[in-house]
């Protein structure tokens, strides 16, 4: 057995009934635990306390790489989002309170708008660059 160190996912179609009487299904995901010595995917199976084969189980559809997971949270004092002001063209900054380390090792800067959600600073229209604590101011 080879255990899984790249986050892989055993993927399960299921299938339901709308109101209308219609048939809709979507994609169940199960992390896959280990590798066998074939190379075939283990998934837990709680209700009898083994590792089996994802492929035996039924419905299943295909084994996929799983989407990153954060793995660590890194404090980010002194960094800045800086971004452009769409009133007056000038530019503004606001300050990233974290960076996520997720599992592919991506790394994600997180500020926090003035309603106290969380996001990734890069994804607005508007985003310029970042800012480190050493970096001089930017013109």
């Amino acid at each position: 057995m080879i255990p899984a160190t790249t986050p892989y996912v055993a993927r399960y179609r299921k299938t339901f009934k709308h109101a209308d009487g219609t048939e809709g299904a979507y994609l169940d995901e199960v992390p896959v635990i280990a590798w066998d010595d074939e190379g075939e995917a283990l998934i837990a199976a709680p209700s009898r306390g083994r590792l089996v084969l994802a492929n035996g189980t039924p419905n299943f559809d295909s084994i996929a790489l799983a989407d990153p997971h954060v793995v660590a949270v890194l404090p980010a004092t002194g960094w800045l989002a800086q971004y452009k002001d769409d009133n007056d063209g000038g530019t503004f900054d606001l300050p990233v309170v974290a960076f996520l380390v997720e599992s592919d090792g991506s790394c994600k800067p997180i500020r926090v708008d003035s309603d106290g959600f969380t996001d990734d600073a890069r994804e607005s229209e508007n985003f310029i660059q970042l800012i480190d604590p050493g970096q001089k101011e930017v013109t």
